[in-house]
């Protein structure tokens, strides 16, 4: 009887999966707020994103995987790169220090160029040096002339601020740091402040890990040295 019919099905496969990606950076240095966020067509809805245990919501700077499995089981991997600004950086010259604090007078700069990088909280450390510059000039009979240095010695960063102010005894020595102590001048106490800021500067470096000490001789000027383990 031999008849015959014939016909054809079609087989097909589902589009491929797109995905777009958007992203927001880290804020600030070190924190993790940056996050990442996908649009995905094409494929099989029924989408599941994998990222490898990371929260897209709450990534730090780094480069990030992805996959995505649509209810087809049809696969789709990426990456997202998250980043964070770069680090802030001041430098502070010694106009900057001796345009508000000397009007007569001089301070001389011998910085070294293989200080190893500190870091430190800016504003604080600018008190410090700005406290210690003041008293250099408050205690000085006659032009102010400073000498500020900073060296490397073994694993310490230091730095040295010597004057030719009056100077100080042993006694007035070893009460300097302490709060509301103020060395007369002359006979008269007319240094005008509140005493804090040698006990502010102490705080300040030890804070940071540091250490300050004092040497000087009557009438001959006093030198101040921090020094700052690295």
């Amino acid at each position: 009887n031999l008849c015959v019919e014939t016909g054809s099905v079609t087989i097909t496969e589902p589009s491929a999966i797109s995905v777009n990606s958007s992203t927001t950076n880290v804020s600030c240095n070190g924190l993790a707020d940056g996050t990442a966020s996908l649009t995905i067509s094409g494929g099989t809805p029924g989408y599941i994103e994998d990222w490898g245990g990371n929260n897209p919501t709450a990534l730090a700077s780094g480069t990030y995987n992805y996959t995505i499995t649509d209810s087809n089981l049809c696969v789709e991997t990426g990456s997202v790169t998250i980043t964070e600004p770069s680090a802030i950086s001041s430098i502070i010259s010694s106009t900057d220090l001796t345009s508000c604090l000397i009007q007569n007078g001089s301070i001389d700069l011998k910085l070294s160029e293989n200080i190893i990088e500190f870091e430190f909280a800016f504003d604080e450390m600018i008190n410090v040096f700005i406290n210690i510059l003041d008293n250099s000039i408050k205690y000085s009979k006659e032009e102010p002339k400073i000498h500020i240095e900073s060296f490397m010695d073994l694993n310490l960063i230091k730095v040295k601020i010597t004057d030719n102010g009056i100077g100080m005894s042993t006694k007035v020595k070893n009460k300097i740091f302490e709060n509301f102590y103020r060395e007369t001048k002359g006979n008269i106490h007319n240094v005008k402040g509140h005493g804090l800021g040698l006990s502010y500067v102490k705080k300040i470096v030890d804070l940071h890990g540091g250490t300050i000490s004092v040497s000087s001789d009557l009438n001959k000027g006093t030198s101040f040295t921090l020094s700052f383990n690295v």
